[in-house]
C-alpha cells in the first residue's frame, strides 16, 4: 500500500495538508498565511475531481501579485486543453474564487504554460469573474459537500 499515493509517491516534495490534491514538484505548498485558499482547493477537488497545482507563490511572481500574496494559484486539469475547463472554472467560482482565467485558451502575457489561473481577490482594477474573457457556461452545483455558494 502506497501511503503517499495522493502525492504521486513523493510525500517530501509534493504534498498538501490533507492529501486532497496533487502539487507539482518544486511548487511551494499553499501559503500558511491563506488557509482559505487550501480549503477552496479542497472544495474544487470535491466538486470537479483531480487536478494538479502547478503554481502558488513560486518566488517568480512580482511583488503585489496574487501569487506573491498567497492569493493566487494555477492548476492543470486531466486532458489539458481538451479537458473540462468549463467545469473546473464553474467549480472554482462555486467554491469561492473571485477571479478565474482560462490560460489554456487565453494565456496571459506572463503565462508559463497552459493552465487555469484562480485567485481569491479581484484582478487589477477590481475585475472579477473572468474579466473580458468568456465566462463559463451552464454552471451547476454538483458538489458532494456543502461548500458551494450556489449555481448559475
Amino acid at each position: 500500500m502506497n501511503i503517499y499515493a495522493y502525492s504521486m509517491a513523493n510525500g517530501l516534495i509534493s504534498f498538501d495538508w490533507t492529501g486532497s490534491y496533487y502539487t507539482k514538484d518544486k511548487v511551494p505548498d499553499i501559503p500558511v498565511n491563506n488557509p482559505d485558499l487550501h480549503f477552496i482547493l479542497i472544495c474544487i477537488e470535491n466538486c470537479f475531481g483531480s487536478f494538479t497545482v502547478s503554481a502558488t507563490t513560486n518566488g517568480t511572481h512580482s511583488k503585489g501579485s496574487p501569487h506573491a500574496e498567497g492569493k493566487g494559484v494555477d492548476i492543470t486539469i486531466p486532458g489539458g486543453k481538451s479537458g473540462d475547463i468549463n467545469g473546473a472554472m464553474c467549480c472554482a467560482f462555486q467554491c469561492g474564487m473571485v477571479y478565474v482565467q482560462d490560460e489554456y485558451n487565453y494565456p496571459s502575457s506572463q503565462s508559463s504554460g497552459p493552465h487555469i489561473h484562480m485567485q481569491t481577490r479581484p484582478e487589477k482594477g477590481g475585475t472579477t469573474v473572468t474579466g473580458s474573457k468568456p465566462k463559463p457556461k451552464g454552471c451547476r452545483c454538483y458538489l458532494k459537500l456543502e461548500c458551494c455558494g450556489g449555481s448559475e
